[in-house]
């Protein structure tokens, strides 16, 4: 979790609709992850583990009690690992990567027509608040990408992909015939590219090894 990031639990309850049980699932779940730390879940199957996790990142609506993740300036954003992967059968692992990086090649994309629109303009005479209008339009654009990290974006997917034992594999090669382990690591090298200020994983070391686990503790 970012060293800025709180999340909260605030006696959270869940029950599904039409349980053949009266019994919640979850009851009056409470609890605190300050920044920085790291929090494992333990129980038996079918205990909530799962479930507690999906009301975390909001794909699950809590019968009571509620979440709260906070960072600097504002709302947390939080990245699930669960059973589904997060890109589509027919995509590519190239695409899978750079559906994951996204936010970063727009921010890319708008430094770059930003820079153009500035060149453009004439620094003086009747253009001049336009100049100054791109000039800021230039700034705001450089900020969000250097936030993003735009400039390391490459690296970045290369050492994901070889922290998790991924780097060998043809990027053009389709997702849907990679073998089960292979697309557990490609869902956890999406989630770690996105980079959510809090990561919420469901079972992360399945299908991983020894290497993979290291770099994954180590990010």
């Amino acid at each position: 979790m970012s060293t800025s990031t709180h999340l909260r639990v605030d006696g959270l309850s869940f029950s599904y609709a039409g349980s053949p049980t009266s019994r919640p699932l979850l009851t009056d779940v409470t609890f605190t992850v300050s920044a920085g730390e790291r929090v494992g879940l333990i129980g038996e199957n079918g205990s909530g583990k799962s479930t507690l996790l999906r009301c975390l990142a909001g794909l699950l609506a809590p019968t009571g009690g509620a979440v709260t993740a906070t960072t600097r300036g504002g709302s947390a954003t939080l990245g699930l690992l669960h059973q589904l992967p997060p890109f589509d059968p027919d995509d590519t692992i190239a695409d899978a990567v750079e559906s994951a990086v996204a936010p970063v090649r727009e921010a890319e994309r708008s430094l770059s027509h930003a820079a153009d629109a500035l060149s453009a303009v004439p620094a003086s005479g009747p253009a001049a608040p336009d100049a100054r209008s791109a000039a800021a339009a230039y700034v705001q654009a450089l900020v969000v990408a250097e936030r993003l990290g735009v400039w390391q974006v490459d690296a970045r997917i290369a050492t994901t992909l070889a922290g998790l034992g991924l780097a060998r594999l043809d990027r053009r090669r389709p997702t849907d015939t990679l073998s089960g382990g292979q697309q557990t690591r490609l869902s956890l090298a999406w989630l770690l590219l996105r980079r959510p200020d809090v990561l919420l994983l469901d079972e992360p070391t399945n299908h991983v090894d020894d290497a993979a686990v290291a770099f994954l503790l180590e990010t």
